[in-house]
């Protein structure tokens, strides 16, 4: 077997199970033939066969399943601390130094991908780079950029303020110009910035159209930070692609969702922990009242959603400091889709939502998610069978990123 980020070489690797992530009928004694970084033939052992000069990695009665996927989190995230418009060059150091060990925790955890929500300087345009390039080690990273925000909303600490429909435009037309895989929209109040309720709708159907325009004519997809209904139809009627938290959503605008094909990242786990965790880790009082005040709500609305065939893909919205004294990026992918398990949907659904259904809504289902022919050898070897119990996810064995081993137990 080749050595831990060593050369591109071919594999055969034969496993108790294969769970392909499409929601399919698992693989009993299965077979992955992979050719570099490609996948060039799956199915049953003996049905696989070996090409010459290829390794055989047979890992007994261990489970396969695609590389994970997290569709929301804060890879690099600092806030402003202003010096003449400028960041203090320790608050940068620190949050960079964060991204690497998230990078790290990722590949342990079968983290492969992640879409970075907003950073607050563009240190992360280099960290992408540095993990595309073998600098360092981490997963496939996709970034906004700044996230976009009326003046005063939502994380205007970490975001591009701006207002009214040409600024919006110029502010995406400069995340692209930087280099930005996709877009951001901050449309309604949170839990995360105090003067504001979850309640309030912070941009105008005006604005949102603009910028969904905008990025679309790069063929950008697009996601928002919205919480309530009002501004999920909002999103949906301007085009954005991805509603993240949603935690007041209800039937009707669900409905909507569904059939305008949205996509729905609920990042359940975050709102939990700050609610039964928040004074443990010393968080602010207003941040854990709003998650205390929503968190049956939010529960509600991923049921509803789920009952209704919204199609749901995994986040957790941490990797700030603060968030960081309950939950970390990576680790906690599993416990975000632990509680999805917990409230009511099935471990297939949840690993396809984890997988599949993530790299739809980031528009990359074509090179990962699944365990195909043709796709990108992402793979997880875990020690046990998920389909039995979902926090198996965490008895991981093996990750593989693009046919390279680049963790093991």
């Amino acid at each position: 077997m080749s050595e831990l980020g060593g050369r591109e070489m071919s594999i055969l690797i034969r496993a108790g199970k294969i769970v392909d992530g499409t929601g399919s009928r698992p693989v009993e004694r299965g077979a992955v033939l992979i050719d570099g970084k490609t996948i060039v033939e799956v199915g049953q052992q003996d049905e696989v066969k070996p090409r010459s000069g290829t390794e055989t990695l047979d890992v007994g009665e261990r489970i396969v399943i695609p590389g994970l996927i997290d569709c929301h989190a804060h890879f690099c995230m600092g806030y402003h601390i202003w010096t003449h418009q400028k960041y203090v060059p320790q608050e940068i150091t620190k949050t960079v130094l964060r991204a690497v060990n998230n990078a790290n925790r990722c590949l342990r955890t079968g983290v492969l991908t992640v879409r970075d929500a907003g950073c607050g300087h563009t240190g992360i345009f280099q960290i992408r780079s540095a993990i595309a390039s073998g600098q360092i080690s981490g997963p496939r990273l996709l970034i906004p950029g700044y996230p976009i925000a009326m003046t005063g909303g939502h994380g205007w600490d970490f975001a591009f303020e701006v207002d009214g429909p040409d600024a919006v435009r110029r502010a995406v037309r400069d995340m692209l110009r930087w280099g930005a895989d996709c877009i951001k929209f901050m449309v309604t109040g949170g839990a995360g910035t105090q003067y504001e309720e979850t309640d309030q709708v912070q941009m105008t159907p005006e604005e949102l159209k603009a910028g969904a325009e905008e990025a679309k004519k790069k063929s950008k997809r697009t996601f928002a930070h919205c919480t309530n209904p009002q501004g999920a139809l909002v999103c949906v009627e301007a085009g954005v692609d991805s509603i993240d938290h949603g935690t007041l959503l209800d039937k009707a605008a669900l409905d909507v969702m569904k059939r305008s094909n949205s996509f729905y990242v609920p990042t359940l786990y975050v709102y939990s922990g700050i609610a039964t965790r928040g004074k443990e880790v010393g968080l602010d009082e207003w941040m854990i009242k709003k998650a205390e005040g929503i968190i049956d709500s939010h529960k509600k609305a991923f049921q509803t959603a789920y009952k209704t065939g919204v199609n749901i893909a995994t986040g957790t919205d941490l990797g700030s400091e603060k968030m960081e004294r309950f939950g970390k990026i990576g680790d906690d992918l599993i416990s975000e889709i632990e509680l999805m398990v917990r409230y009511g949907m099935t471990p297939m659904d949840a690993i396809k939502a984890a997988t599949y259904t993530s790299s739809r809504n980031l528009g990359i289902e074509n090179s990962v998610g699944t365990i195909e022919k043709g796709k990108l050898a992402d793979l997880v070897i875990l020690d046990d069978d998920p389909l039995l119990d979902i926090s198996n996810l965490r008895r991981v064995s093996q990750v593989m990123k693009e046919g390279k081993i680049v963790y093991k137990a």
